[in-house]
């Protein structure tokens, strides 16, 4: 096995060859067009500390807790129901913000 160095838009990359044909290029062709959007998201602050968020807006949802420094915080219990309902509950209040995706 040997190494070379090729060059690409003026980087250089060291390739190991065994061998092996590489054809090295900058682009390839467009590919086609993605899928439009995402899954809706609705945002709903706890700006009082709490172990338990209590979320209905009106129809189930995934829940992604943030804390009020922005980190994901993993809820001990997540609870659907009744109804449209959702509750997490945590070992220690905090406050942040739920971001509930439908």
């Amino acid at each position: 096995m040997s190494e070379v160095i090729v060059t690409v838009e003026d980087q250089p990359i060291k390739v190991s060859v065994a061998d092996v044909v590489v054809q090295v290029s900058t682009s390839g062709p467009q590919g086609p067009p993605g899928t439009s959007g995402g899954r809706a998201m609705q945002v709903v602050s706890f700006n009082t500390p709490q172990t338990s968020w209590v979320i209905d807006l009106g129809s189930l949802c995934d829940v992604q807790a943030i804390d009020s420094d922005g980190n994901v915080v993993w809820p001990g219990t997540v609870k659907y129901g009744p109804g449209t309902q959702v509750v997490l509950t945590f070992s220690v209040p905090f406050s942040g913000k739920a971001h509930c995706y439908f």
